[in-house]
Order: structure tokens, then C-alpha cells, then sequence
């Protein structure tokens, strides 16, 4: 009978191939089986008001374990957050790669808010397509009548963007604190999801999220599993 080029050591005895097969196909069927991991995206460190006062809140030393990891300390031993360094987003990229995210979830705020800068300094990242990313219907929903069809362009926009994350082939929308009960939030929020069907981009209902949240995700339009206050909208 042939032998292999390289000969085995007598003390071993090869697997035939068709048992080996049956004895990998419970891992291969784990890793199929993966869930889609996501986690939300604060970005209390993008600067302006909300970051100054993270800054302060964080400064006492009890408190300085949750400065986030890029955060310095000045002769005064006030913490300063500066998420906008240079290397900063591709480090935190590697680091959620390499803890086994697939994508961020970003809250959606104007798009000249600091809160909004960290989004940015994502896709401007050339390691972005280390990893995916989806929105969070947020503050866009309520600007001023005059900004609002420029933050719907801008939200369609980001929907067809390359990485962004698809279930089913749909792409995936969350909506935080959706207060539908107004009715220009509705409205838009309607308007948005025919805007979106418009475009070529299929739709589906999303899942409902609160302030009351664990982030964690599955294959499902979700990367929380929240107690909703209230319904949102059927996007």
C-alpha cells in the first residue's frame, strides 16, 4: 500500500480519513453556529460637554478604573480624554477584533455633534473593514425641522456604507428611546424606513430597546436584550 512522502512515527497510528471527518464536524458545526456579536458604543469620550464631564467625574483615583485605556493624567492628576489621537480608533479596532466583536452598534447624534465624531473617525479608519457597524436611532430622529432632511440623507447614506451589518440581508437598525408617541418622531421614523425601501434597501421590524439594557447579541435584529418602556415603531 503507498505511504505518505513523510513517514509516521511507529509509536502513532494514522486516523482514517472518513472517522477524522466525522470527529471535526462538531467543531465546524460550532463555529457555524456562531452568534453575531455586537456591542454599543457610547463614546462619552468624543469630546465636547459630555466628555469634560466624564473628565471630572473620573479624575478621583477611586474612580480611575474606568478611564478607558488611552486617558492621561496632568501634574494637577485630572484625567483627560482625548479619543481622536492618532492610532487611537485602530487600536480600539484591534482590540474589539480580537475580543470577538463582528460589529459596533453607534448611537446616532446631528452629525456636527462631538458625540458623533467618534463614527467618523471610524470610517475614516483604514482598518475599518476589520470591523462591521450598524446605528442606533437616536437624537436624529428630533433635530430642528430645517436639519432634518440632511440627517435623513445622511442616515441612508451610512445604511449602504461597505461593513455595514446585515441579518438576513437586511440591514440592521436599532432605535433608542423612540418616543413615537410625538408625532414628528413617527413621521420621520416612517419616512426613514419609505426613504430606505426607495433606495433598494429591504426592511423589517427592529427590536425594541430601552435605556434598561445588557449589551449582547445574537443573529437577531439585536445586539441588547432590553425590558422596553415603550414600542418602537415597525421599520
Amino acid at each position: 500500500m503507498p505511504t505518505c512522502p513523510l513517514a509516521s512515527p511507529p509509536h502513532l497510528t494514522l486516523v482514517p480519513r472518513p472517522l477524522l471527518t466525522l470527529l471535526l464536524l462538531p467543531f465546524a458545526l460550532l463555529a457555524a453556529e456562531r452568534p453575531t456579536v455586537g456591542a454599543i458604543r457610547w463614546d462619552a469620550w468624543s469630546g465636547g460637554g459630555v466628555t469634560a464631564q466624564v473628565e471630572q467625574t473620573l479624575s478621583p483615583e477611586k474612580h480611575r478604573f474606568r478611564l478607558p485605556w488611552f486617558a492621561t493624567l496632568d501634574a494637577s492628576a485630572r484625567a483627560h480624554i482625548d479619543a481622536s489621537a492618532d492610532g487611537v480608533m485602530e487600536q480600539e479596532i484591534a482590540y474589539a477584533k480580537q475580543a470577538g466583536l463582528d460589529y459596533w452598534a453607534f448611537l446616532t447624534y446631528p452629525e456636527t455633534d462631538a458625540m458623533s465624531s467618534a463614527l467618523g473617525r471610524y470610517l475614516r479608519s483604514p482598518r475599518r473593514g476589520d470591523l462591521g457597524f450598524c446605528l442606533i436611532l437616536h437624537q436624529t430622529l428630533s433635530v430642528p425641522a430645517a436639519r432634518w432632511p440632511a440627517e435623513r440623507d445622511r442616515t441612508l447614506k451610512l445604511l449602504k456604507e461597505p461593513g455595514y451589518q446585515q441579518v438576513a440581508g437586511r440591514p440592521l437598525v436599532y432605535a433608542f428611546d423612540l418616543k413615537t408617541e410625538h408625532a414628528t418622531v413617527k413621521q420621520r421614523f416612517d419616512e426613514l424606513r419609505t426613504a430606505a425601501k426607495a433606495i433598494g434597501l429591504p426592511t423589517r421590524a427592529p427590536n425594541r430597546s430601552s435605556r434598561n439594557t445588557s449589551p449582547s447579541s445574537s443573529n437577531t435584529p439585536g445586539p441588547t436584550r432590553s425590558r422596553p418602556r415603550r414600542p418602537t415603531c415597525r421599520w
